[in-house]
């Protein structure tokens, strides 16, 4: 929704060594943790160094150690809070060779990874490219962890709605997950583009 000075707490999930989804919510003004497993935390620290080279940020950004599941997430949120926003940017990946119990347990982590740091009013922004029939793992274990999509992201959020040209997409899926007993969305007023005929301007004259 572009810059702003609000406030808030964000925490992206399998940040890697870019951390870009990370660094949009800190110069939109989050306070904003980039989070990975151990291993990652130093190659994401210097990316969000260069990244953060270019000024202009209203919010703060750190890369942090995360391995998903929910005893690690308690205590992540004890020390840094919970997130009004979550950010779980190509998460979901599971190829039809995965050994299903690998991923059904990947899967599990990682949504109750996000249903222990959601603020009650908090959303997590789920975007990947499906890949497989195993990523419905994910989905189907969100009531377990009291998380469901949201109402308006039932069927995925039209990302041409966003601006990219559908070139840019390339299959991209992006979903909100809330908590089960967040209270609903406020309704989303998008204008209403009109194109009207051209006249030619001596029939404007007539």
């Amino acid at each position: 929704e572009g810059k702003s000075q609000r406030s808030g707490v964000a925490i992206e999930l399998g940040c890697g060594a870019a951390a870009i989804p990370a660094t949009a919510a800190a110069w939109c003004g989050f306070e904003t943790y980039a989070t990975d497993v151990p291993s990652m935390v130093s190659a994401s620290s210097k990316a969000l160094e260069d990244h953060l080279r270019n000024g202009g940020f209203s919010g703060t950004v750190r890369a942090a150690s995360l391995s998903w599941g929910r005893a690690n997430a308690q205590a992540f949120a004890r020390v840094h809070g919970r997130a009004d926003l979550v950010i779980a940017s190509e998460c979901l990946y599971a190829l039809k060779a995965t050994d299903l119990s690998v991923a059904a347990a990947t899967m599990e982590a990682l949504a109750s990874t996000i249903a222990e740091l959601l603020s009650m009013n908090g959303v997590c922004l789920v975007l990947y490219n499906p890949r497989s029939d195993v990523e419905a793992y994910f989905w189907d274990a969100l009531p377990r962890f009291n998380l469901r999509r949201r109402a308006d992201s039932l069927h995925g959020i039209a990302l041409d709605d966003l601006g990219f040209a559908p070139r840019r997409v390339d299959g991209l899926k992006l979903y909100a997950v809330e908590r089960a007993d967040a209270a609903p969305p406020s309704p989303i007023f998008r204008p209403i583009l009109v194109s009207l005929p051209t006249m030619p301007a001596e029939d404007v004259l007539d």
